[in-house]
């Protein structure tokens, strides 16, 4: 489905002159169950720290973020 970079490209990607100033990740295509194969849903790992700031799109309560991030 996609071809993620390493996550060790981070660092190299910040360390190039006049090009980003953060970099995120996310981890997709992971898959879960809950109780039975009929409950999938989908899960994501993402950088907290910089998911917010790279994706002000993405709209969440702060209350809810604090939750998740927790």
């Amino acid at each position: 489905m996609i071809q993620p970079l390493p996550l060790s490209y981070r660092d190299r990607l910040l360390r190039i002159d006049g090009h980003p100033s953060e970099v995120t990740f996310q981890k997709t295509g992971s898959g879960g169950v809950y109780q039975d194969e009929k409950n999938f849903f989908p899960q994501f790992a993402v950088d907290v720290e910089h998911q917010r700031t790279l994706y002000p799109e993405f709209k969440v309560p702060e209350e809810q973020w604090q939750a998740f991030a927790g």
